[in-house]
């Protein structure tokens, strides 16, 4: 059967009463002692010699005095070893994340290594197969011929090695001069080279311009940089006092 409503209306305002009574109850300000708090902060967690003497009653009724170190290490050390478990883990984190870094760079030297090894055998096999094939087409030697070059100091022996040119049996072999006429044309560039050097004028025949003389800086003397001084503020004040006069004049006009 379900309940009346003058039941329901009576558990609501008992229920009213209740927390009427709980609010009354509870403390409306709460004021800590600033000098108290501070001590008892002090000799907890500063102070190791304050508590070795006095007793310590743990939540079983179970009375701790100062022979039972490990135990009233144990049960004063909670936020101690909280903070060293974090700095562990922290340091572990660290550790592991380092290493994922590091397998990482590793896989990707490695797969590049690889790309590059593929490569090079790909560029090889390409390059390796058309030099075979030059190598069939053109099977003529490349021709050798030694020149001389003789000076009045030192003579010098170049063999010359003539390359294969793929125009040559297209548009036919170019016509070569004579070796005379090389080796005239060697003689006179080296004749040209040993002109005589132009001929310098003598620095006595040199026309020497006049330098031009430093000007001399004058410099003021104390007394007459005090007497032009001097003489500034008297002008200054007599320029003053004769605009105070004109407007002294024109002040009295307007009144006038």
């Amino acid at each position: 059967m379900a309940p009346s409503n003058a039941a329901l209306l009576t558990r609501q305002s008992v229920a009213w009463a209740h927390k009427k009574r709980a609010r009354q109850g509870q403390v409306k300000e709460i004021v800590f002692d600033e000098e108290a708090r501070r001590l008892a902060t002090f000799l907890l967690y500063h102070s190791s010699l304050a508590l070795s003497h006095l007793p310590l009653i743990h939540s079983s009724g179970l009375v701790l005095t100062g022979q039972n170190g490990k135990i009233r290490e144990y049960l004063t050390g909670f936020r101690k070893r909280n903070a060293e478990r974090k700095k562990a883990a922290k340091a572990k984190a660290t550790e592991r994340e380092k290493q994922e870094h590091l397998e990482e760079r590793r896989q990707m030297r490695k797969e590049l290594k690889e790309r590059a090894q593929t490569n090079f055998e790909a560029v090889e096999k390409a390059y390796g197969g058309a030099a075979l094939e030059f190598v069939g087409i053109s099977s003529v030697q490349p021709e050798e011929h030694e020149e001389e070059y003789s000076d009045e100091e030192q003579l010098a022996t170049v063999a010359v090695i003539e390359d294969f040119d793929p125009t040559t049996d297209m548009l036919g072999p170019q016509k070569t001069r004579p070796e005379a006429e090389d080796g005239e044309q060697l003689e006179g560039q080296r004749q040209t080279k040993r002109l005589k050097p132009t001929a310098q004028k003598p620095n006595s025949e040199k026309k020497s311009k006049p330098k031009p003389k430093p000007s001399k800086i004058r410099y003021e003397t104390k007394a007459a940089a005090r007497a032009a001084h001097v003489k500034a503020l008297a002008q200054r004040r007599k320029a003053k006092d004769k605009r105070v006069t004109e407007r002294k004049s024109k002040s009295k006009s307007r009144r006038k």
